[in-house]
């Protein structure tokens, strides 16, 4: 009885866990946005329209809203706890390819000649495009998963 007491409380707990860490990644994330979308990198217009053209910030309210709406009880669903793992996921790596930006917009900076060269990541913002794609995937997969179980 008290194996099943314990099992049970850690698998609650992981369910609580997935939900406060999208909510932590997605309030870290937006942060990140937010810093680069003020003065700081006006000088960087084809970042700041990706950020705008993905409406990064309006797609994470809106994730980290739905998310606390869906019942503990789904949470305990193996294919709604991957999903929402996937979630978080891309959201986590959203978080470190834009500080992956931010560092390489700073290093650029540090160089000679800084204003006449260009700032080498269009690789970097080619995978945030995709990263949005798949983060849009994946929301729209929990959503129907949700559907599934109602």
């Amino acid at each position: 009885m008290f194996e099943y007491l314990v099992l049970n409380n850690i698998q609650t707990l992981v369910s609580l866990l997935t939900s406060d860490l999208i909510s932590t990644a997605i309030s870290d994330t937006s942060y990140v946005i937010l810093s680069i979308v003020k003065d700081d990198y006006k000088d960087y217009p084809d970042l700041i329209n990706i950020i705008k053209e993905l409406d990064l910030i309006y797609k994470f309210q809106i994730i980290k809203s739905f998310i606390t709406l869906i019942p503990k009880k789904y949470e305990k669903k193996l294919f709604i706890k991957l999903a929402l793992n996937g979630i978080k996921e891309t959201i986590t790596y959203t978080y470190k390819l834009l500080t992956n930006i931010i560092n390489i917009i700073n290093n650029h900076k540090n160089k000679y000649f800084s204003y006449i060269r260009k700032v080498k990541y269009k690789l970097e913002l080619k995978e945030l495009k995709n990263l949005s794609n798949i983060l849009d995937n994946r929301y729209n997969m929990l959503i129907k998963l949700i559907k599934l179980i109602k």
